[in-house]
């Protein structure tokens, strides 16, 4: 994975198991990958055979959840992530272990968003034990 601006060193990210599945899926489709050659690539008529750029990708979620039936405003890619940790927490998984996986510089950053929205299930008093 890449981070924000393209500037830092690329990192590598943990992948649940059905993660996993799916790309062997995926993969299996493809002709062998070489070093360096993109591992998801556009399909467009001026960019055949390319990287996958942010804007694709956010274009192809977007027809996913247009075709779920989930068309309610400020759902996007980015949000998605935000729903991921929040299943991670409520699941039990280690406030350290979101923040990895969501690369945050500090516990409070991962925390921001579930406070505003009164979303978490887990104690309260236990994140303020565990934020210290």
């Amino acid at each position: 994975m890449q981070g924000k601006g393209h500037t830092a060193k690329d990192q590598q990210v943990p992948l649940d198991p059905p993660v996993v599945e799916a790309l062997q899926a995926y993969l299996n489709t493809r002709v062998p990958l070489h070093p360096g050659e993109p591992l998801f690539v556009s399909h467009g008529h001026r960019s055949e055979g390319q990287r996958l750029n942010t804007r694709s990708v956010r274009s192809r979620i977007k027809q996913h959840l247009e075709a779920a039936g989930i068309t309610r405003r400020g759902v996007t890619p980015h949000s998605l992530t935000h729903t991921a940790a929040l299943i991670w927490l409520n699941q039990g998984m280690s406030i350290e272990e979101v923040q990895r996986r969501m690369r945050h510089g500090t516990l409070e950053t991962t925390m921001i968003y579930y406070r505003k929205q009164g979303l978490l299930n887990r104690d309260p008093e236990e994140l303020k034990r565990l934020l210290g």
